[in-house]
């Protein structure tokens, strides 16, 4: 994959509704969506966090196209406890032109950081680096990175997890986290062995309005119906070589289930208080190469229903609806979120006496990206003993359902258990 740039797709981020034409085979792309043809180059920016009084500690991150990059610096420089420290690319000249035009200090060109297509670095500003800049180097033995943030196709995903924890770096991994909950289980293992912080990258995971959120779902009593939606309209160029539609591995084999049904899934996972469902089931339209291009899921409890649609074929839906014993909790772009309180907020329907309507709105001053960088920094700057266990349980119950999801499928629906 690494060495065949003309396909440098990355997984959709999802931030906000998607854009008109995700439809490149052959783009630069942002966290916020696909911003058309450019450059063929690979890009991949290191960043740096800082601990005040103390030695800073750095977050590498990888990155397969220079709007994805352009984003996430915006986002690590928005956090206070990051700067950016460099940028890592096939060819070393690219790295240096794109790292000198936004004052990144260090460059990589050797082909093991290539293989990484984004780092992000939680490291000590520019002026304190020991080691001159536009060195090449290879990044997992780069003593002054501390982290890195991998969204590499999903097939590559446990070869450079195991790779960066035995390197003694932080992970923070693109979604869906591992082909299957096996590669997972060996990813996690090695995180844990190595003592070093394990997060996947689900933005929203992060937005303000979560505990308030949270608190309404539990104030209606039982939760009986979990109901989301998230599609975007691919196009005839996505359907033909997107790396979300291949199963070559050098793709994301879980199509839109992996792509789009991670962020469905964990939101079920979320109303329900993490409790994993007794059982999943799914049908999908899939493609010639036996990857989901549309799915609806159900999961069951034994007093609640999930159910989501995710795909590539419809106009772009982003909803969540979560009903319980006494009202309904409604959310318009449940995976976006950002700075000011209109980008935060959510409905809350009550029945009964002194019933009605109520607006709930959560104000944040950063992106739920930038807010990702902040906490997982703050994890790494704050030592072995500030290591967040509950991010790998998570990821590990969410993968455990997709799996489900993806076996049903594969069996015309079959009901599976967990």
């Amino acid at each position: 994959y690494v060495d065949t740039p003309q396909d440098v797709h990355p997984p959709h981020c999802h931030l906000s509704p998607p854009p008109a034409s995700p439809n490149c085979s052959r783009c630069t792309c942002s966290t916020m969506g696909h911003h058309g043809n450019v450059r063929e180059e690979l890009h991949w920016t290191g960043l740096s966090v800082e601990r005040p009084l103390a030695s800073p500690r750095r977050f590498p991150c990888c990155c397969r196209s220079a709007n994805i990059a352009n984003t996430l610096v915006k986002a690590i420089a928005d956090a206070p406890n990051a700067v950016t420290l460099g940028i890592a690319s096939r060819s070393i000249e690219s790295a240096k032109r794109w790292g000198a035009e936004r004052a990144v200090p260090k460059a990589y060109g050797s082909y093991r950081a290539l293989a990484f297509v984004l780092a992000v670095s939680l490291s000590r500003h520019s002026q304190q680096l020991k080691n001159p800049p536009w060195r090449a180097e290879e990044m997992l033995e780069d003593d002054e990175i501390d982290a890195v943030y991998i969204p590499l196709p999903t097939s590559l995903h446990l070869e450079w997890v195991v790779k960066t924890a035995q390197a003694g770096k932080h992970v923070l991994v693109e979604k869906p986290d591992a082909v299957n909950s096996a590669e997972l289980e060996t990813m996690l293992a090695a995180c844990a062995k190595n003592k070093v912080q394990f997060m996947d990258s689900v933005m929203w995971m992060h937005n303000s309005r979560n505990g308030p959120l949270k608190a309404a779902i539990d104030s209606l009593g039982a939760t009986r119906r979990v109901v989301s939606s998230f599609t975007f309209a691919g196009g005839p160029d996505f359907f033909k070589d997107n790396i979300r539609v291949r199963n070559d591995g050098t793709g994301d084999p879980l199509g839109c289930l992996g792509d789009l049904g991670w962020y469905n899934t964990r939101a079920c996972l979320f109303a329900m208080g993490y409790k994993k469902p007794k059982w999943a089931s799914a049908h999908a339209h899939a493609n010639a190469a036996g990857v989901s291009m549309a799915l609806t899921a159900t999961l069951g409890y034994d007093d609640c229903l999930c159910s989501f649609d995710c795909g590539f074929e419809t106009f772009g839906r982003n909803w969540l609806e979560v009903a319980g014993d006494t009202g309904v909790i409604n959310v318009t772009g449940f995976t976006s979120g950002g700075p000011g309180k209109d980008n935060n907020s959510f409905v809350v329907t009550r029945g009964g006496a002194g019933g009605g309507e109520e607006v709930v709105q959560t104000d944040q001053s950063l992106s739920n990206q930038a807010r990702m960088v902040e906490h997982f920094s703050k994890i790494v700057l704050s030592g072995e003993s500030a290591l967040e266990p509950r991010w790998a349980r998570i990821s590990l119950m969410t993968q455990q359902v997709v799996d489900a999801l993806q076996t049903s499928w594969q069996q015309d629906g079959k009901k599976i258990l967990l």
